[in-house]
């Protein structure tokens, strides 16, 4: 019985390669990829699945992924059990993960799901389920599992592909720990840094399990954090990630801060397939590829998609003022203005030449010399804000900056300009979001020796939350360890998302920022405590429709 359970669970290409070679036939797992991921099949005709309920579907809507999802994993659809398909465990018998014993009525019975006490799938019996919609002890599937016709050389080709699924060791497991490492740059400030440092050395180990194995006798590792300190202009980064994963390879980075710019980090997780969790960055950019990066939100980029929302708000009835835009020297600055010439370009909106003020060298007489029907827009980070606005009268017409790049309230734009100026402000309101970051990380910091300062509750807090929302998804794992799985759950894991500045943070399927939106404030003229700025919201929440 114990070499059949070891033959059960062989991995299928040694399966296949035991079988007879007039049953072999050459497996294609890339045109099983395409049934699997895409619904369609090599030739491009489309894979068409029909319910027992009547619902029929097809290509992508009938592809295996949109329901058991990439990593094979499954899931659940309401209260329907989405069971894991990954080769190594579909091809061997199931076992169910018994975290804990649901509460029932005394003399109750339950009957767990037939996907998790079946034995194990072979070829044969993989295609009688896609094909008539039995199991491989014959208990009927469910109703939202399609029949498909399918024909032998189909299922082998996506049965090779399930193959390559893995659940099991990968980059940064090394038997004893799970890996993970946390990003920073000395390009960040300083205080910023040990900042995040402190909070998440201190959660990962609060969080991390102690060993042990789980009730399917798989082993549950201990975490370990590293830090992977880069060092000068960002152009030397990729070589510097390189070098760190050599050495010390990590499962997944989380959180981390590198100043100005993400973008080098990003490349170099998409590159290598390695998950980036929740870094602290306002420079994102929403047309990268980020299958393999989670942002806390849109940054930058929500503060354009909610100044295009409210560009009719800031003009007079009927008519389109010229947009004239001011921009710093960062990554973030340039990335926001590039975005809004190029959402205003296909709307038709006018547009001025972009300004790049420097510290050697600036236009002093520009600003004062605008018209009451042109928008000026400032992409300036504090130092660049303040010495614009501080040698210059204020122009005639409404005035933007942006709040992520300027300091929000601590933005030091001149008084003089105050009166017609409008902030976008992609955070929840100054004191609605200090009391819930000191509500839900305040206890937790004090208890681990952390301070909670006013100037770095807002990276603290989503630090503190990138750490929270990673962990579950961690120990939702239970030991089948898959970079691809643990980015779905990190799909899932938004209600982790306890101490972040974000009034609306929500995630899902294929979503890779929490907060997607911003307000619009402006100054308040009779601020209340006595000179102190206050800004009063203007709008509501804005996203790109």
């Amino acid at each position: 019985m114990k070499a059949l359970a070891r033959t059960l669970a062989w991995p299928l290409a040694l399966w296949l390669a035991a079988l007879p070679a007039s049953a072999q036939g050459v497996a294609d797992a890339a045109a099983g990829r395409r049934l699997y991921d895409e619904g369609r099949f090599a030739d491009g005709r489309p894979l068409v699945g029909l319910r027992t309920d009547g619902v029929r579907v097809s290509g992508a809507q009938a592809a295996c992924a949109q329901c058991h999802r990439a990593s094979g994993m499954g899931g659940a659809e309401g209260t329907v059990l989405i069971p894991p398909i990954a080769g190594p465990l579909l091809f061997a018998p199931a076992q169910a993960d018994h975290v804990r014993t649901p509460r029932r009525a005394s003399g109750m019975q339950r009957t767990p799901p037939a996907s998790l006490v079946r034995g194990a799938y072979t070829l044969q019996s993989l295609q009688r389920a896609l094909v008539d919609g039995h199991g491989p002890d014959g208990a009927a599937l469910g109703y939202l599992m399609p029949r498909y016709a399918l024909s032998d050389t189909d299922v082998r080709d996506l049965a090779a592909h399930l193959d390559t699924l893995t659940v099991g060791p990968a980059p940064g497991i090394d038997g004893q720990h799970l890996g993970l490492a946390t990003v920073v740059a000395d390009s960040a400030p300083a205080e910023q840094r040990q900042a995040v440092v402190d909070i998440l050395q201190r959660c990962v180990a609060e969080r991390s399990p102690r060993g042990g194995h789980d009730s399917a006798g798989r082993p549950i590792l201990p975490w370990r954090l590293d830090v992977w300190t880069l060092q000068g202009p960002p152009d030397g980064w990729p070589a510097q990630l390189a070098e760190h994963a050599r050495r010390r390879p990590a499962f997944a980075l989380l959180s981390g801060l590198t100043g100005d710019t993400w973008a080098p980090v990003q490349r170099f997780c998409e590159a290598h397939g390695i998950p980036c969790a929740y870094p602290n960055t306002v420079a994102v950019d929403p047309g990268a590829p980020s299958h393999w990066t989670m942002h806390l939100s849109l940054g930058v980029a929500a503060e354009v998609a909610a100044l295009v929302e409210h560009l009719p708000d800031l003009a007079l009835p009927g008519t389109r003022p010229r947009v004239r835009q001011v921009v710093g020297d960062g990554e973030a600055a340039r990335l926001a203005a590039r975005l809004l010439r190029e959402r205003l370009s296909r709307m038709g909106w006018p547009m001025a030449d972009d300004e790049h003020p420097t510290a050697e060298r600036r236009p002093v007489t520009t600003a004062a010399a605008s018209w009451p029907d042109e928008l000026l827009v400032l992409w300036l980070e504090p130092e660049a804000l303040g010495r614009y606005t501080g040698t210059s009268r204020p122009p005639l017409g409404p005035v933007v900056l942006s709040g992520a790049l300027g300091g929000l309230e601590a933005a030091p734009l001149a008084p003089a300009w105050r009166a017609n100026a409008h902030m976008l402000y992609p955070y929840e309101p100054a004191d609605r979001r200090v009391g819930r970051i000191v509500l839900n990380a305040g206890g937790w910091m004090q208890r681990n020796g952390l301070a909670l300062t006013a100037e770095l509750s807002l990276l603290q807090g989503n630090t503190y939350s990138a750490c929270e929302m990673a962990s579950r998804a961690l120990q939702m794992m239970r030991g089948r360890t898959s970079r691809e799985y643990f980015m779905e759950l990190l799909e899932a894991s938004a209600e982790g998302a306890l101490a972040t500045g974000f009034p609306r943070f929500t995630l899902g399927a294929h979503q890779r920022q929490g907060s997607r939106g911003a307000y619009v404030m402006r100054y308040d003229p009779t601020p209340p405590e006595g000179g102190r700025v206050h800004l009063r919201r203007t709008s509501d929440w804005l996203t790109e429709r």
